[in-house]
Protein backbone atom coordinates (compact mmCIF):
# COMPACT_ATOMS: atom_id res chain seq x y z
CA UNK A 1 0.00 0.00 0.00
CA UNK A 2 2.69 2.32 0.71
CA UNK A 3 4.31 1.45 -2.62
CA UNK A 4 1.16 2.73 -4.31
CA UNK A 5 0.81 5.92 -2.10
CA UNK A 6 4.83 6.84 -3.08
CA UNK A 7 3.59 5.92 -7.29
CA UNK A 8 0.91 7.72 -7.61
CA UNK A 9 2.11 11.31 -7.82
CA UNK A 10 4.67 10.29 -10.06
CA UNK A 11 2.46 8.12 -12.55
CA UNK A 12 0.07 10.99 -12.62
CA UNK A 13 2.65 13.16 -14.25
CA UNK A 14 3.49 10.56 -16.20
CA UNK A 15 -0.51 10.28 -17.35
CA UNK A 16 0.00 14.08 -18.15
CA UNK A 17 3.20 13.90 -20.29
CA UNK A 18 1.80 11.31 -22.04
CA UNK A 19 -1.54 13.27 -22.60
CA UNK A 20 0.52 15.76 -23.82
CA UNK A 21 3.10 14.10 -26.01
CA UNK A 22 -0.34 12.54 -27.58
CA UNK A 23 -1.55 15.82 -28.18
CA UNK A 24 1.67 16.94 -30.18
CA UNK A 25 3.28 15.50 -33.56
CA UNK A 26 5.41 12.52 -32.37
CA UNK A 27 8.98 12.68 -31.80
CA UNK A 28 11.81 10.45 -32.97
CA UNK A 29 15.06 9.29 -32.20
CA UNK A 30 17.56 8.15 -34.93
CA UNK A 31 20.56 6.01 -33.06
CA UNK A 32 22.72 8.80 -32.50
CA UNK A 33 20.26 10.08 -30.28
CA UNK A 34 19.39 12.98 -31.69
CA UNK A 35 16.07 13.96 -32.06
CA UNK A 36 14.22 14.61 -35.24
CA UNK A 37 11.19 16.11 -34.90
CA UNK A 38 8.20 16.88 -37.55
CA UNK A 39 8.87 20.63 -38.92
CA UNK A 40 5.25 21.76 -37.72
CA UNK A 41 6.06 20.26 -33.66
CA UNK A 42 3.69 21.84 -31.46
CA UNK A 43 4.58 23.44 -28.10
CA UNK A 44 4.93 19.72 -26.00
CA UNK A 45 8.20 18.26 -27.11
CA UNK A 46 9.22 14.57 -25.84
CA UNK A 47 13.01 13.11 -26.21
CA UNK A 48 13.97 9.62 -24.68
CA UNK A 49 17.25 10.11 -23.05
CA UNK A 50 19.38 7.87 -21.12
CA UNK A 51 18.01 9.82 -17.97
CA UNK A 52 14.34 9.29 -18.66
CA UNK A 53 11.78 10.89 -20.51
CA UNK A 54 12.19 15.15 -21.02
CA UNK A 55 9.42 17.16 -21.79
CA UNK A 56 9.27 21.01 -22.06
CA UNK A 57 6.85 23.32 -23.16
CA UNK A 58 8.25 26.37 -24.90
CA UNK A 59 5.36 28.34 -25.51
CA UNK A 60 3.63 30.64 -22.42
CA UNK A 61 0.12 29.96 -21.18
CA UNK A 62 -1.46 33.36 -20.53
CA UNK A 63 -4.73 33.94 -18.17
CA UNK A 64 -6.58 36.97 -18.20
CA UNK A 65 -8.74 38.37 -15.05
CA UNK A 66 -11.59 41.00 -15.49
CA UNK A 67 -12.83 42.94 -13.08
CA UNK A 68 -16.46 44.75 -13.71
CA UNK A 69 -17.07 48.71 -13.58
CA UNK A 70 -20.26 50.38 -12.97
CA UNK A 71 -21.11 52.48 -14.75
CA UNK A 72 -20.00 50.88 -17.96
CA UNK A 73 -18.32 53.88 -19.83
CA UNK A 74 -18.47 53.66 -23.46
CA UNK A 75 -22.13 52.52 -23.34
CA UNK A 76 -22.56 55.98 -20.91
CA UNK A 77 -20.48 57.94 -23.16
CA UNK A 78 -22.29 57.11 -26.60
CA UNK A 79 -25.74 57.19 -24.89
CA UNK A 80 -25.56 60.35 -23.60
CA UNK A 81 -23.47 61.50 -26.86
CA UNK A 82 -26.94 60.42 -28.95
CA UNK A 83 -29.30 61.96 -26.25
CA UNK A 84 -27.30 65.23 -26.12
CA UNK A 85 -26.71 65.77 -29.71
CA UNK A 86 -29.44 65.28 -31.18
CA UNK A 87 -31.63 67.37 -28.92
CA UNK A 88 -29.43 70.03 -28.97
CA UNK A 89 -30.41 70.13 -32.92
CA UNK A 90 -33.88 69.67 -32.58
CA UNK A 91 -34.14 72.69 -30.24
CA UNK A 92 -31.39 74.85 -32.18
CA UNK A 93 -33.48 74.40 -35.45
CA UNK A 94 -36.63 74.86 -33.49
CA UNK A 95 -35.71 78.24 -31.87
CA UNK A 96 -34.09 79.57 -35.40
CA UNK A 97 -37.15 79.11 -37.20
CA UNK A 98 -39.07 80.38 -34.08
CA UNK A 99 -42.53 78.73 -34.77
CA UNK A 100 -44.85 78.50 -31.64
CA UNK A 101 -46.86 75.51 -32.61
CA UNK A 102 -43.79 73.13 -32.48
CA UNK A 103 -42.69 74.07 -28.87
CA UNK A 104 -43.09 70.31 -27.78
CA UNK A 105 -39.74 69.66 -29.74
CA UNK A 106 -37.82 71.24 -26.50
CA UNK A 107 -39.26 68.46 -24.29
CA UNK A 108 -36.26 65.39 -24.69
CA UNK A 109 -37.11 61.96 -26.08
CA UNK A 110 -41.20 62.49 -25.75
CA UNK A 111 -41.23 65.65 -27.23
CA UNK A 112 -41.07 64.96 -30.79
CA UNK A 113 -43.20 62.22 -30.89
CA UNK A 114 -45.72 64.10 -29.13
CA UNK A 115 -45.33 66.78 -32.01
CA UNK A 116 -45.34 64.07 -34.86
CA UNK A 117 -48.76 63.16 -33.25
CA UNK A 118 -50.31 67.11 -33.20
CA UNK A 119 -48.49 68.24 -36.54
CA UNK A 120 -51.18 69.00 -39.51
CA UNK A 121 -49.97 71.11 -41.90
CA UNK A 122 -50.68 69.58 -45.30
CA UNK A 123 -49.89 73.10 -46.79
CA UNK A 124 -46.26 73.43 -45.41
CA UNK A 125 -43.27 73.55 -47.34
CA UNK A 126 -41.30 70.10 -47.17
CA UNK A 127 -43.49 68.44 -44.98
CA UNK A 128 -42.17 65.07 -45.89
CA UNK A 129 -38.70 66.21 -44.74
CA UNK A 130 -39.65 67.66 -41.54
CA UNK A 131 -41.85 64.64 -40.52
CA UNK A 132 -38.20 62.10 -41.11
CA UNK A 133 -36.08 64.41 -39.50
CA UNK A 134 -38.47 65.11 -36.31
CA UNK A 135 -38.68 60.80 -36.69
CA UNK A 136 -34.82 60.59 -36.84
CA UNK A 137 -34.58 63.18 -33.65
CA UNK A 138 -36.91 61.12 -31.82
CA UNK A 139 -35.27 58.02 -32.55
CA UNK A 140 -32.02 58.74 -31.73
CA UNK A 141 -33.04 60.59 -28.62
CA UNK A 142 -34.81 57.48 -27.41
CA UNK A 143 -31.75 55.27 -28.59
CA UNK A 144 -29.43 57.67 -26.81
CA UNK A 145 -31.69 57.53 -23.05
CA UNK A 146 -31.68 53.89 -23.65
CA UNK A 147 -28.02 53.23 -23.97
CA UNK A 148 -27.31 56.11 -20.87
CA UNK A 149 -29.72 53.83 -18.96
CA UNK A 150 -28.37 50.16 -19.36
CA UNK A 151 -24.90 51.62 -19.31
CA UNK A 152 -25.64 51.56 -15.18
CA UNK A 153 -26.99 47.98 -15.20
CA UNK A 154 -24.46 46.32 -18.10
CA UNK A 155 -20.78 46.29 -16.26
CA UNK A 156 -17.47 47.16 -18.35
CA UNK A 157 -15.16 43.93 -18.06
CA UNK A 158 -11.63 45.88 -17.99
CA UNK A 159 -8.92 43.11 -17.78
CA UNK A 160 -7.17 43.60 -14.22
CA UNK A 161 -4.14 41.31 -14.70
CA UNK A 162 -3.17 38.87 -16.99
CA UNK A 163 -0.67 35.70 -15.54
CA UNK A 164 1.26 33.67 -17.41
CA UNK A 165 2.87 30.38 -17.22
CA UNK A 166 6.40 29.66 -17.80
CA UNK A 167 8.16 26.94 -19.99
CA UNK A 168 7.33 23.18 -18.36
CA UNK A 169 10.70 21.13 -18.25
CA UNK A 170 10.11 17.60 -16.77
CA UNK A 171 12.60 14.99 -16.33
CA UNK A 172 11.05 11.41 -15.69
CA UNK A 173 13.13 8.85 -14.89
CA UNK A 174 13.06 5.64 -13.20
CA UNK A 175 14.21 5.21 -9.32
CA UNK A 176 14.06 3.02 -6.06
CA UNK A 177 11.09 3.11 -3.52
CA UNK A 178 12.39 2.38 -0.80
CA UNK A 179 15.19 -0.85 0.40
CA UNK A 180 13.52 -3.39 -0.43
CA UNK A 181 9.86 -1.46 -2.00
CA UNK A 182 11.60 -1.93 -5.41
CA UNK A 183 11.24 0.48 -8.39
CA UNK A 184 9.21 3.38 -9.19
CA UNK A 185 8.61 6.66 -11.57
CA UNK A 186 10.62 9.72 -10.01
CA UNK A 187 9.72 13.24 -11.63
CA UNK A 188 12.15 16.00 -11.24
CA UNK A 189 11.38 19.42 -13.14
CA UNK A 190 10.59 23.28 -13.10
CA UNK A 191 7.10 24.51 -13.86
Amino acid sequence: MKLFAKLTPALSVLALTSAAAAQSPTTTSDPAGTPATAPNESAVSATLTPAGLETSSPSRDTMTIYRSIHPNRPLLFTGAGMLVGSYVATAVVQAAEGNSRDNELYIPVAGPFINLAERDCPECSNEDLNRALIIGSGILQGAGAVLTIASFFVPEKVEAARIQAGPVNMHIMPTTVGRTAGMGVGAVGTF
